[in-house]
Protein backbone atom coordinates (compact mmCIF):
# COMPACT_ATOMS: atom_id res chain seq x y z
CA UNK A 1 0.00 0.00 0.00
CA UNK A 2 1.13 3.72 -0.59
CA UNK A 3 2.17 5.39 2.04
CA UNK A 4 -0.14 7.60 3.09
CA UNK A 5 0.62 11.46 4.47
CA UNK A 6 -2.58 12.61 3.96
CA UNK A 7 -5.75 10.73 4.51
CA UNK A 8 -9.52 11.93 3.72
CA UNK A 9 -12.09 11.30 5.66
CA UNK A 10 -14.59 8.79 3.77
CA UNK A 11 -17.80 7.24 4.27
CA UNK A 12 -20.68 5.46 2.89
CA UNK A 13 -23.95 7.35 2.33
CA UNK A 14 -26.79 4.75 2.43
CA UNK A 15 -28.99 5.00 -0.79
CA UNK A 16 -31.34 2.59 1.42
CA UNK A 17 -31.35 1.06 4.53
CA UNK A 18 -28.40 -1.20 5.12
CA UNK A 19 -27.47 -3.25 8.04
CA UNK A 20 -23.77 -2.09 9.70
CA UNK A 21 -22.84 -5.81 9.47
CA UNK A 22 -23.48 -5.76 5.67
CA UNK A 23 -21.25 -3.06 4.95
CA UNK A 24 -18.53 -4.34 6.94
CA UNK A 25 -18.55 -7.32 4.84
CA UNK A 26 -18.87 -5.46 2.03
CA UNK A 27 -15.91 -3.19 2.56
CA UNK A 28 -14.00 -5.79 4.40
CA UNK A 29 -13.91 -4.24 7.95
CA UNK A 30 -13.83 -6.73 11.21
CA UNK A 31 -17.32 -7.52 13.00
CA UNK A 32 -18.44 -4.81 15.03
CA UNK A 33 -15.68 -2.36 13.84
CA UNK A 34 -18.39 0.36 12.18
CA UNK A 35 -20.09 0.42 15.89
CA UNK A 36 -17.36 2.74 17.41
CA UNK A 37 -16.79 4.90 14.25
CA UNK A 38 -20.81 5.62 13.70
CA UNK A 39 -21.99 6.20 17.33
CA UNK A 40 -24.10 9.60 15.78
CA UNK A 41 -26.25 7.23 14.01
CA UNK A 42 -30.23 6.44 15.33
CA UNK A 43 -30.11 2.67 14.99
CA UNK A 44 -26.53 1.56 15.82
CA UNK A 45 -26.95 -1.23 14.23
CA UNK A 46 -28.56 -0.49 10.57
CA UNK A 47 -28.54 3.17 8.66
CA UNK A 48 -31.84 4.65 7.37
CA UNK A 49 -31.13 6.27 3.83
CA UNK A 50 -29.21 9.35 3.30
CA UNK A 51 -27.42 8.43 6.83
CA UNK A 52 -23.44 8.63 6.15
CA UNK A 53 -22.00 5.57 7.71
CA UNK A 54 -18.01 6.45 8.15
CA UNK A 55 -14.91 4.11 7.04
CA UNK A 56 -12.12 3.10 8.50
CA UNK A 57 -10.05 3.50 5.25
CA UNK A 58 -6.89 5.21 5.05
CA UNK A 59 -6.55 7.25 1.12
CA UNK A 60 -5.34 9.99 -0.07
CA UNK A 61 -7.80 10.28 -2.93
CA UNK A 62 -9.96 8.31 -5.03
CA UNK A 63 -7.86 6.84 -7.06
CA UNK A 64 -5.69 4.81 -3.85
CA UNK A 65 -9.43 3.42 -3.17
CA UNK A 66 -9.08 0.90 -5.98
CA UNK A 67 -5.70 -0.51 -3.96
CA UNK A 68 -7.12 -1.38 -1.13
CA UNK A 69 -10.25 -3.15 -3.10
CA UNK A 70 -8.48 -4.70 -5.89
CA UNK A 71 -10.85 -7.13 -6.29
CA UNK A 72 -14.37 -6.18 -5.45
CA UNK A 73 -16.92 -4.85 -8.10
CA UNK A 74 -16.10 -1.20 -9.15
CA UNK A 75 -19.60 -0.23 -6.73
CA UNK A 76 -17.80 -1.28 -3.90
CA UNK A 77 -15.59 1.69 -4.31
CA UNK A 78 -18.16 3.98 -6.51
CA UNK A 79 -20.09 4.16 -2.97
CA UNK A 80 -17.60 5.52 -1.11
CA UNK A 81 -17.98 9.68 -0.91
CA UNK A 82 -15.48 11.76 0.40
CA UNK A 83 -16.60 13.76 3.79
CA UNK A 84 -15.37 17.09 4.48
CA UNK A 85 -13.94 17.50 7.86
CA UNK A 86 -16.38 20.31 8.50
CA UNK A 87 -19.41 17.98 7.43
CA UNK A 88 -18.25 14.87 9.75
CA UNK A 89 -17.70 16.82 12.85
CA UNK A 90 -21.46 18.52 12.40
CA UNK A 91 -22.63 14.52 11.92
CA UNK A 92 -20.55 13.19 14.50
CA UNK A 93 -21.97 16.07 16.72
CA UNK A 94 -25.32 14.71 16.00
CA UNK A 95 -26.68 17.26 13.23
CA UNK A 96 -29.22 15.63 11.06
CA UNK A 97 -27.49 14.24 7.75
CA UNK A 98 -29.13 15.76 4.85
CA UNK A 99 -28.18 14.44 1.02
CA UNK A 100 -27.79 17.53 -1.20
CA UNK A 101 -27.89 17.51 -4.91
CA UNK A 102 -24.49 18.25 -6.47
CA UNK A 103 -25.59 20.54 -8.89
CA UNK A 104 -29.06 20.95 -10.65
CA UNK A 105 -28.63 20.35 -13.61
CA UNK A 106 -30.79 16.88 -15.74
CA UNK A 107 -29.13 13.43 -15.46
CA UNK A 108 -30.19 11.58 -18.68
CA UNK A 109 -31.68 7.60 -17.03
CA UNK A 110 -30.53 4.72 -19.47
CA UNK A 111 -31.26 1.46 -18.68
CA UNK A 112 -28.06 0.72 -16.90
CA UNK A 113 -29.34 3.87 -14.38
CA UNK A 114 -32.81 2.70 -14.32
CA UNK A 115 -32.02 -0.95 -13.30
CA UNK A 116 -29.91 0.43 -10.17
CA UNK A 117 -32.37 2.68 -9.35
CA UNK A 118 -34.97 -0.14 -9.18
CA UNK A 119 -32.72 -2.72 -7.37
CA UNK A 120 -32.04 -0.33 -5.03
CA UNK A 121 -35.29 1.71 -4.37
CA UNK A 122 -36.78 -2.29 -3.69
CA UNK A 123 -33.51 -3.68 -1.83
CA UNK A 124 -32.93 -6.49 -4.08
CA UNK A 125 -32.27 -7.31 -7.53
CA UNK A 126 -35.81 -6.52 -9.93
CA UNK A 127 -36.36 -8.45 -13.22
CA UNK A 128 -38.98 -6.66 -15.35
CA UNK A 129 -41.01 -7.76 -18.29
CA UNK A 130 -40.76 -4.23 -19.79
CA UNK A 131 -37.90 -3.35 -22.35
CA UNK A 132 -35.65 -0.85 -20.18
CA UNK A 133 -34.11 0.89 -22.83
CA UNK A 134 -37.88 1.71 -23.99
CA UNK A 135 -38.69 2.45 -19.99
CA UNK A 136 -35.64 5.28 -19.68
CA UNK A 137 -36.45 6.78 -23.14
CA UNK A 138 -39.79 7.46 -22.06
CA UNK A 139 -38.95 8.65 -18.98
CA UNK A 140 -36.40 11.37 -20.51
CA UNK A 141 -39.05 12.02 -23.18
CA UNK A 142 -41.79 12.57 -20.57
CA UNK A 143 -39.27 14.65 -17.99
CA UNK A 144 -38.62 16.72 -21.05
CA UNK A 145 -42.59 17.31 -21.97
CA UNK A 146 -43.04 18.04 -18.66
CA UNK A 147 -40.04 20.31 -18.05
CA UNK A 148 -38.55 18.05 -15.01
CA UNK A 149 -35.86 19.58 -16.63
CA UNK A 150 -33.61 19.94 -13.29
CA UNK A 151 -32.73 17.59 -10.83
CA UNK A 152 -34.65 18.51 -8.42
CA UNK A 153 -37.75 17.94 -10.31
CA UNK A 154 -35.97 15.06 -12.02
CA UNK A 155 -35.46 13.05 -8.49
CA UNK A 156 -39.15 13.87 -7.51
CA UNK A 157 -40.63 12.17 -11.07
CA UNK A 158 -38.93 9.25 -10.75
CA UNK A 159 -39.02 9.00 -7.25
CA UNK A 160 -42.99 8.57 -7.40
CA UNK A 161 -43.15 6.64 -10.98
CA UNK A 162 -40.71 4.10 -9.64
CA UNK A 163 -43.48 3.10 -6.89
CA UNK A 164 -45.91 3.65 -8.86
CA UNK A 165 -45.48 1.18 -11.81
CA UNK A 166 -44.05 -1.23 -9.23
CA UNK A 167 -40.43 -0.92 -9.78
CA UNK A 168 -40.81 -0.29 -13.65
CA UNK A 169 -42.36 -3.55 -13.63
CA UNK A 170 -45.55 -2.35 -15.39
CA UNK A 171 -47.52 0.40 -16.21
CA UNK A 172 -51.34 -0.61 -15.28
CA UNK A 173 -52.39 -0.77 -12.01
CA UNK A 174 -52.36 -4.72 -10.97
CA UNK A 175 -55.86 -6.06 -11.51
CA UNK A 176 -56.87 -3.58 -13.50
CA UNK A 177 -59.23 -1.76 -10.96
CA UNK A 178 -61.11 -5.02 -10.80
CA UNK A 179 -64.43 -4.45 -8.51
CA UNK A 180 -63.35 -1.02 -7.56
CA UNK A 181 -64.85 1.93 -7.74
CA UNK A 182 -62.11 3.11 -10.59
CA UNK A 183 -64.25 0.87 -13.07
CA UNK A 184 -62.58 1.37 -15.96
CA UNK A 185 -60.60 3.91 -15.03
CA UNK A 186 -58.05 2.68 -12.63
CA UNK A 187 -54.60 3.38 -12.42
CA UNK A 188 -52.45 3.84 -15.99
CA UNK A 189 -48.99 5.24 -17.03
CA UNK A 190 -45.77 6.21 -15.21
CA UNK A 191 -47.90 8.47 -12.28
CA UNK A 192 -50.97 6.06 -12.24
CA UNK A 193 -53.37 8.48 -14.09
CA UNK A 194 -56.67 7.44 -12.32
CA UNK A 195 -60.66 8.49 -12.55
CA UNK A 196 -62.78 8.97 -15.18
CA UNK A 197 -62.78 13.16 -14.89
CA UNK A 198 -58.61 12.65 -14.78
CA UNK A 199 -59.20 11.00 -17.80
CA UNK A 200 -61.43 13.01 -19.69
CA UNK A 201 -59.27 16.52 -18.48
CA UNK A 202 -56.66 14.88 -19.72
CA UNK A 203 -57.84 13.80 -23.49
CA UNK A 204 -59.21 17.04 -23.74
CA UNK A 205 -55.97 18.94 -23.05
CA UNK A 206 -54.13 16.60 -25.18
CA UNK A 207 -56.62 15.94 -28.14
CA UNK A 208 -59.39 18.00 -27.62
CA UNK A 209 -61.62 15.04 -27.66
CA UNK A 210 -62.76 12.33 -25.62
CA UNK A 211 -60.50 9.24 -26.95
CA UNK A 212 -59.16 8.63 -23.66
CA UNK A 213 -62.48 8.37 -21.87
CA UNK A 214 -64.00 6.09 -24.93
CA UNK A 215 -60.07 3.97 -25.06
CA UNK A 216 -58.81 4.28 -21.60
CA UNK A 217 -56.29 1.58 -22.24
CA UNK A 218 -54.59 3.63 -24.99
CA UNK A 219 -52.77 5.19 -22.10
CA UNK A 220 -51.03 1.76 -21.91
CA UNK A 221 -50.86 0.77 -25.49
CA UNK A 222 -49.23 3.41 -26.90
CA UNK A 223 -46.08 4.37 -25.50
CA UNK A 224 -46.75 8.36 -26.89
CA UNK A 225 -49.90 8.29 -25.15
CA UNK A 226 -48.39 7.43 -22.09
CA UNK A 227 -45.22 9.85 -22.03
CA UNK A 228 -47.84 13.01 -22.88
CA UNK A 229 -50.69 12.09 -20.55
CA UNK A 230 -47.69 11.62 -17.91
CA UNK A 231 -46.28 15.16 -18.92
CA UNK A 232 -49.87 16.17 -18.74
CA UNK A 233 -49.96 15.01 -15.34
CA UNK A 234 -47.39 15.87 -14.04
CA UNK A 235 -46.89 19.69 -15.24
CA UNK A 236 -50.45 21.03 -15.88
CA UNK A 237 -52.65 19.32 -13.65
CA UNK A 238 -51.01 19.03 -10.32
CA UNK A 239 -48.11 21.34 -10.97
CA UNK A 240 -45.69 19.39 -8.96
CA UNK A 241 -42.66 21.31 -10.35
CA UNK A 242 -43.27 23.87 -8.09
CA UNK A 243 -43.13 21.61 -5.11
CA UNK A 244 -39.94 19.61 -6.28
CA UNK A 245 -38.24 23.13 -6.97
CA UNK A 246 -38.74 24.17 -3.05
CA UNK A 247 -38.03 20.04 -2.02
CA UNK A 248 -41.77 19.50 -0.81
CA UNK A 249 -41.56 15.97 -1.25
CA UNK A 250 -44.03 15.43 1.00
CA UNK A 251 -46.70 17.32 -0.36
CA UNK A 252 -45.49 16.17 -3.99
CA UNK A 253 -46.54 12.81 -2.59
CA UNK A 254 -50.09 13.89 -1.14
CA UNK A 255 -50.76 14.97 -4.15
CA UNK A 256 -49.91 11.99 -5.99
CA UNK A 257 -50.41 9.56 -3.69
CA UNK A 258 -53.08 11.00 -1.24
CA UNK A 259 -51.71 9.77 1.72
CA UNK A 260 -49.81 11.84 4.58
CA UNK A 261 -47.39 10.30 6.92
CA UNK A 262 -49.81 11.24 9.69
CA UNK A 263 -52.13 8.97 8.37
CA UNK A 264 -54.50 6.61 10.86
CA UNK A 265 -53.74 4.09 8.39
CA UNK A 266 -50.53 2.41 8.87
CA UNK A 267 -50.18 0.91 5.31
CA UNK A 268 -50.38 4.46 4.22
CA UNK A 269 -47.97 5.83 6.65
CA UNK A 270 -45.53 3.00 5.24
CA UNK A 271 -45.69 3.59 1.94
CA UNK A 272 -45.21 7.39 2.24
CA UNK A 273 -42.11 6.27 4.26
CA UNK A 274 -41.24 4.00 1.33
CA UNK A 275 -41.68 7.74 -1.21
CA UNK A 276 -39.80 9.86 1.13
CA UNK A 277 -37.17 7.22 1.11
CA UNK A 278 -36.63 6.48 -2.43
CA UNK A 279 -36.25 10.07 -3.28
CA UNK A 280 -33.09 9.87 -1.19
CA UNK A 281 -31.96 6.82 -3.02
CA UNK A 282 -33.06 7.63 -6.40
CA UNK A 283 -31.05 11.71 -5.67
CA UNK A 284 -27.84 9.55 -4.46
CA UNK A 285 -28.04 7.59 -7.22
CA UNK A 286 -28.16 10.83 -9.64
CA UNK A 287 -25.60 12.19 -7.41
CA UNK A 288 -23.35 9.68 -8.22
CA UNK A 289 -24.14 9.13 -11.97
CA UNK A 290 -23.44 12.94 -11.88
CA UNK A 291 -19.95 12.69 -10.67
CA UNK A 292 -19.27 9.39 -13.09
CA UNK A 293 -19.21 7.01 -9.79
CA UNK A 294 -22.25 5.53 -11.43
Amino acid sequence: MRHLRHSKIWAHRAGYSVRLCELESLYNVPFGHLLGHNRHLRDVYRAGPGDVIFLPIRAAGRDWLRDLFPYEPDFVVDEIEEISPREAALIRAGSPTTVKHNGDNFVPIDSMLLQTIMDRCARHHIKSNLNLDVVADALNRAMQLAQATNRRREVGFLSQAVIETDYFRTFEEYGKGANTKYLNYYGRGMHQLTWKDTYAECSKALFNDDRLVQHPEQVVNDIEVNIKATAWYWRDYKNFNALADSLNVDEIIHKLYGGTINSPSELIRHSVELRRSYYVTIQIALNQRHDCRL
